[in-house]
């Protein structure tokens, strides 16, 4: 649907052959104007649902009955007369019988009013892509001024606007007969959602830590739009929101992974074909869900101390939540089988899978957390060998950039380096890393993904090789920090629960003076 031309993104999409002989086209082509490819995505979305509008309709006019039975009785006329070809005569009582055949539609008129409608709605996609590309046509440095300007202009109409209701109320209490009722004061037109998301996008990408979180954000926006339309934000009402909640549980669960678009509607159709023929589907989780209606209902949050809606239609829906798979503990049973196993993933090497195991056996750190430890990560003090979990800017790997945020707040912390890894030869590694220039602590690490992270390639090793093993399906690397918790507190009740949330960078009311407590909880990290 989507095509790239020279750095602007065209909407392309062809006449289904059944009602080409209709419109007189064989494909309907626009050019976007925009080289963003969120931008782009949603106004394909919306010129996509007026486009298929305009072919559902001449679908219902191409299957009419009458004119079909009727064309049908023309055609075989026509044959008639060109096989028989008698005489003169017959030929014009012949065409006399077609004219009086055409004559006799009804509704022909009413096709030519439709074709008629069908190619001004046309024009009006077209001028609407025109103005929308007229929008984006500033550049960039210009932005903030003509906001600046707009909201000057705004405020400078609605002072008028107030003005002239003002002297149009007393024009009419002065003048207007008793027992007529004053008109009502015009609302200010409210904005679309289109035009007010892009400020609140903005504000959200400085606020959110995690990328994933901003492009998922937008990726919600951007299927509303194409799912409910483009309107006032005034103008939605629950009914809308009940209408994009039951879409996103349609949705297959595998959507937006792949590199090319593909319309929501024609996606939830091809997957309940594949039902149909007997392949099962997974669709979008309630978690999954949920997470995107809590997302777009914190818009509507935005917009209500300021009055551009009235209320939160969001707020009401109860969204029934998946059961959470429950993860066990590393037994010594499933630890036997883990380390009796031969790891033998070519993608990874078994220094780096024993390095990041016991890294994760003896700290509790999360997978992504451990692949992306960089080698200034490692820090020596007085207590010891220290990691430092902490943001970094990008670094390019293999032409792609790598950054590393941690999951929150609380994720941003110091953890002692375990004595038995400094017995392993962990510090060796990391040093030998650090002499040769290296960046990060596990080289052969390559990214992927579309986050560009370290960690799926030994993510996807671990699991084929934990499923080799035999090990239970409970039993998975995030158990490794559910082991160290365990351990931390059960084994001595001198550890405190502030200091075991500071360590495992857990959220919650214990981590709240966390930075006070970072010169406290080493020692006895390094005890256990």
């Amino acid at each position: 649907m989507l095509h790239r031309v020279n750095g602007a993104y065209h909407f392309r999409r062809k006449v289904p052959f059944a009602i080409r002989p209709l419109l007189g086209k064989q494909e309907v082509w626009f050019s976007l104007k925009t080289s963003n490819r969120v931008t782009a995505t949603a106004r394909g979305g919306m010129v996509y649902g007026q486009v298929e509008a305009i072919f559902e309709d001449c679908r219902q006019m191409s299957q009419d009955k009458e004119y079909i039975a009727t064309l049908e009785e023309a055609l075989q006329a026509a044959d008639e007369v060109i096989a028989g070809q008698d005489t003169l005569r017959a030929v014009l009582s012949k065409k006399q019988e077609l004219q009086h055949l055409l004559s006799s539609l009804s509704d022909y008129e009413r096709f030519r009013r439709f074709i008629q409608d069908q190619s001004v709605r046309l024009e009006d996609i077209a001028l609407t892509i025109q103005r929308l590309g007229l929008k984006n046509a500033h550049q960039q440095g210009r932005l903030e001024e003509s906001r600046q300007s707009a909201h000057e202009l705004t405020e400078t109409l609605r002072q008028v606007t107030n003005i002239a209701s003002s002297l149009s109320q007393i024009v009419l209490n002065n003048h207007t007969p008793n027992g007529l009722p004053s008109p009502a004061p015009v609302a200010p037109a409210s904005p679309l959602f289109s035009e007010v998301s892009e400020s609140y996008l903005e504000k959200k990408s400085k606020d959110y830590k995690n990328e994933k979180d901003v492009r998922v954000l937008r990726n919600t926006f951007a299927m509303f739009v194409e799912i409910i339309g483009d309107k006032p934000v005034a103008k939605y009402s629950g009914k809308d929101a009940f209408e994009f909640i039951e879409i996103l549980k349609k949705i297959p669960k595998n959507y937006g992974k792949s590199i090319h678009y593909t319309p929501v509607k024609d996606a939830i159709a091809a997957a309940d074909f594949r039902e149909k023929s007997g392949t099962e589907i997974e669709r979008m989780s309630s978690v999954t869900v949920e997470k995107r209606v809590t997302f777009i209902s914190g818009f509507w949050d935005y917009m209500l101390p300021i009055e551009q809606v009235s209320r939160n239609v969001w707020k009401g829906f109860k969204l029934k939540t998946d059961s959470v798979r429950s993860i066990s503990d590393w037994s010594e049973e499933n630890l036997l089988k883990l380390t009796n196993h031969r790891f033998g993933r070519s993608a990874v090497s078994r220094q780096t899978y024993a390095f990041i195991t016991s890294i994760a056996a003896y700290s509790g750190m999360r997978q992504g957390e451990i692949c992306h430890l960089r080698c200034e990560d490692f820090v020596h003090t007085d207590d010891g060998w220290m990691m430092y979990i902490r943001e970094h800017l990008p670094v390019e790997v293999d032409g792609r950039k790598v950054t590393f945020s941690p999951k929150s707040e609380a994720g941003e912390r110091v953890v002692p380096v375990h004595p038995e890894l400094v017995k392993v030869g962990l510090i060796k590694h990391v040093e030998r890393m650090r002499n040769a220039g290296k960046t990060f602590v596990f080289e052969d690490l390559k990214p992927s993904g579309r986050m560009n992270l370290l960690s799926p390639k030994f993510q996807q090793a671990f699991s084929r090789h934990k499923i080799s093993a035999g090990i239970s399906e409970d039993t998975v690397f995030h158990s490794f920090r559910h082991s160290v918790s365990t351990i931390l507190r059960n084994e001595d009740n001198t550890i405190r629960e502030v200091w075991i949330d500071a360590v495992l960078g857990h959220i919650g009311d214990s981590s709240k003076n966390l930075k006070a407590l970072r010169l406290i909880y080493i020692t006895s990290g390094q005890k256990t």
